[in-house]
């Protein structure tokens, strides 16, 4: 993730987020990835973001709203030219069928 090449490993061990299932996105600008997970503390997913100093944060987890309006399982992401993250859920949502989310980082 640095200019010289240097890779950091980031353990999910320990941490609400885990089972990664995408890939990750890197904004090689901010020297972060981001990326989501199948679960996170709730078992609902999240989108989590690492720093080039292997430093993870969760950014949101899914379906903190009543009936995971706000969506559950997320899928991949895409960045658009300001940094802000799109994605979609396989589930949650007004009818259970999932929605597309933008998070801004």
């Amino acid at each position: 993730m640095t200019s010289e090449g240097k890779v950091s490993i980031f353990p999910f061990k320990g941490t609400p987020a885990r089972a990664p299932l995408t890939g990750v996105i890197v904004d090689a600008k901010r020297q972060v990835l981001y990326g989501t997970t199948a679960q996170a503390k709730i078992d609902h997913g999240d989108v989590f973001r690492v720093d080039a100093h292997g430093r993870g944060r969760v950014l949101y987890t899914f379906c903190q709203q009543p009936a995971c309006a706000d969506g559950v399982y997320p899928g991949g992401l895409v960045e658009d030219q300001s940094g802000n993250l799109f994605g979609a859920t396989q589930g949650g949502g007004a009818l259970g069928e999932g929605v597309v989310f933008e998070i801004i980082p």
